[in-house]
């Protein structure tokens, strides 16, 4: 019972303070009709929204769908994620797979192995991809900018463009008003009607040459160092807490939604009771232990990062029904995470998802012991 009191706690403040709503079902479902005043952070194995959100939209889950509109920004992560509608400000995209039909008051943002943006659809500002294939129909007011695999091109481009790819076709209704530059291996294919109104710019891309350049940047600076020094702390980390370190891994592979969510609340929710203790007198000392114990939870959370990535990657290399955690996986998850660095503003976004996955397992496996030993006093 105490333990359920205290989550719902922990789980309500941010909303009281913020006006935000928290939603998190296998099933996560906005039905039409419905309408959410604030800011809205939902996790579900699916995830819709059929109703209306007049703040910002937050949705994590398997299978993401919004039909209807969202007032702010919205910020979507799913294996697919499908969107029927309008997002008034930014759209964020993190996914295997995306769909856009709609439009967006400001820029749109996507990673993702597959995305095409249906025609009709119109972006009010800059669109950036990072995407394996890119089918583009809709018409982008502003900048294109992105690296694509495959990059078909069929609708108008207001402004400039700017891509790596490794092959770019534009199609019969392709219009691009602006300058064009690329870098490939190959250059444009040009169908039927397809225009380019300013200049083009063309590089050709060489990949060997890129590779010959990376390894004396990744030996030659301070990303050796620190590869170094999280390997050997994480190895340190799961050898001090090996009796925890395995539950801490087995929660975020198994519910890293809910992992998500803690991590996030964890760390919006402890500032603020911080920052409320800090104005009275009598709360410094707990201001002080509480600075302590919420600077502990995040660099526990950066040093088991590594372990739990490694553990879930041995897990489906080897089809293990168990999670390993073992030296070999640690540092397999120490190159991982520092490889995301190489990744730019995408690899900070995947590092952030990590982070707060990690943060949360933490946060609930040392909560479940503090409760079970304290039962045991009782």
């Amino acid at each position: 019972m105490k333990r359920l009191l205290f989550i719902t706690i922990l789980l309500s403040f941010p909303a009281l303070v913020f006006g935000a709503s928290f939603g998190a079902a296998r099933e996560y479902l906005l039905r039409q009709g419905e309408v959410i005043e604030g800011d809205l952070y939902a996790v579900g194995t699916t995830a819709t929204l059929v109703g209306s959100a007049l703040g910002d939209v937050f949705l994590l889950g398997g299978n993401v769908f919004v039909g209807n509109s969202v007032s702010q920004s919205a910020f979507l992560i799913g294996g697919t994620v499908d969107i029927i509608g309008s997002v008034g400000q930014n759209l964020r995209i993190i996914s295997g797979k995306t769909l856009f039909r709609g439009d967006t008051g400001e820029d749109f943002v996507a990673v993702s192995s597959d995305i095409q943006i249906l025609p009709e659809s119109v972006i009010n500002g800059n669109l950036s991809v990072a995407s394996g294939r890119a089918v583009i129909d809709g018409e982008v007011m502003g900048s294109l900018k992105g690296v694509v695999g495959e990059l078909i091109l069929n609708g108008k481009i207001a402004g400039d463009v700017d891509v790596t790819v490794d092959s770019v076709t534009l199609g019969p209704n392709a219009l691009i008003e602006g300058s064009f530059s690329y870098s490939s291996p190959k250059q444009v294919v040009i169908l039927g009607e397809g225009q380019i109104l300013g200049e083009v710019f063309y590089t050709e891309f060489d990949t060997r040459s890129k590779a010959e350049q990376f390894l004396p940047t990744l030996w030659g600076t301070w990303i050796f160092v620190k590869l170094i020094i999280l390997m050997v702390s994480a190895l340190v980390m799961h050898g001090i807490f090996r009796s925890i370190s395995n539950s801490f891994v087995e929660r975020a592979v198994r519910v890293p939604g809910w992992s998500v969510v803690r991590g996030f609340v964890f760390m919006v929710a402890v500032p603020v009771a911080l920052f409320v203790t800090a104005l009275t007198l009598i709360g410094i000392p707990f201001l002080i232990l509480g600075l302590s114990v919420y600077v502990g939870f995040l660099v526990l959370a950066y040093f088991f990062s590594p372990i739990i990535i490694g553990s879930v990657v041995f897990k489906y290399i080897y089809k293990t029904p168990e999670i390993p955690v073992n030296w070999k996986s640690i540092v397999t998850g120490v190159f991982l995470v520092v490889s995301l660095g190489f990744l730019g503003w995408i690899g900070n976004i995947l590092h952030t998802i990590l982070f707060l996955i990690t943060l949360g397992a933490i946060y609930q496996g040392l909560f479940e012991r503090f409760v079970s030993a304290r039962e045991k006093n009782e």
